[in-house]
């Protein structure tokens, strides 16, 4: 924690939920690989003929899957694709895009079927799902057919944690990480520019944010052997552009691409974001020391460690006295 911060809002490990198995311990320690499912804020440019990825992004570096990387080996299984939505249904007719189905689908056919050839050793115990959707769900959803948001993406992340989650559940899968969703109001963007207000942007978000929390509950919940991390990436967000200061930003939400237009000498460390939509990888460096931290404190052996040292405190003081 960088020292002058204000206390007004919490970090994002601090407000985040956990959901964690007395059957099968979660242990970040023991992670061996890391899967990702996602949108642009999450791609590392996979080439899924070879599963290869060159780590270009909208970061100007490393985003927080490759940050994570940097802080926790691992194998990176990433299937994010850059203006990924959870469900196209709710998309104009003519929108073509990737989607969470397809994400999956592509994970079965390399991780599943083949397996062997792309040498993944991944199983219930030694892999992390990570999930972080929604920006272009609701950013670019058809808002002329459907006036009712909450209906339709209510049906959507159903449809996502419910059908397709239990899939995976039963292909093997038993730690999962979803993130919630920004707030997209807060970024440099102009909602008028999505055929949005900026209130109906604030409501969606926390809509969406809702679903998720609740259905990963439920999720979890139907299957007590699974341990589910709820990152609550909207509070990280807010808190660091809250403290921009301290964080060395000179802004809260302006973006490097709108200054450097300005002055080619701009320099990125400097801001929180690249455009009206994307987090440099200074800002990515941030979030993935936060999720470090909280899947950490997740961590048995953590438990384990702390319980060690309290007996041995115990048995100090009962020796000397």
């Amino acid at each position: 924690m960088v020292m002058g911060l204000s206390e007004d809002l919490s970090e994002g490990y601090k407000a985040s939920k956990v959901y964690l198995s007395e059957k099968e311990p979660f242990d970040f320690n023991t992670v061996e690989n890391l899967i990702v499912f996602g949108d642009s804020l999450s791609t590392v440019e996979t080439n899924f003929t070879d599963m290869t990825y060159t780590g270009e992004n909208n970061a100007f570096g490393d985003d927080w899957p490759l940050q994570l990387l940097n802080l926790k080996e691992m194998v990176l299984w990433d299937f994010a694709v850059s203006g990924s939505v959870i469900d196209e249904n709710i998309l104009p007719v003519e929108a073509d895009r990737y989607t969470f189905y397809i994400q999956f689908d592509l994970f079965k056919h390399k991780l599943i079927k083949h397996k062997e050839i792309y040498k993944c050793n991944w199983n219930s115990n030694n892999s992390l799902f990570a999930f972080w959707f929604g920006t272009n769900d609701i950013l670019y959803m058809d808002r002329v057919k459907f006036k009712n948001f909450s209906n339709e993406m209510i049906k959507s992340v159903t449809n996502l944690y419910f059908n397709t989650l239990n899939e995976l559940y039963e292909l093997g899968a038993r730690n999962f990480i979803f993130f919630n969703l920004h707030s997209l109001n807060k970024l440099p963007l102009k909602p008028e520019d999505y055929s949005v207000d900026s209130k109906t942007l604030q409501e969606n978000c926390e809509t969406l944010n809702s679903i998720i929390e609740s259905n990963a509950l439920k999720f979890h919940n139907n299957y007590k052997d699974t341990n589910v991390f709820v990152y609550n990436i909207k509070e990280e967000i807010d808190f660091i552009q809250n403290n921009y200061k301290q964080f060395n930003f000179i802004s809260s939400n302006k973006s490097f691409y709108e200054e450097y237009l300005k002055d080619n000498n701009t320099d990125i460390n400097n801001y929180i974001m690249t455009d009206d939509l994307h987090f440099t990888y200074k800002t990515h460096e941030i979030i993935a020391k936060d999720i470090n931290t909280l899947l950490l404190s997740g961590s048995s052996s953590l438990f384990i460690n702390i319980g060690l040292i309290l007996m041995n405190v115990f048995l100090v003081i009962y020796i000397l006295f």
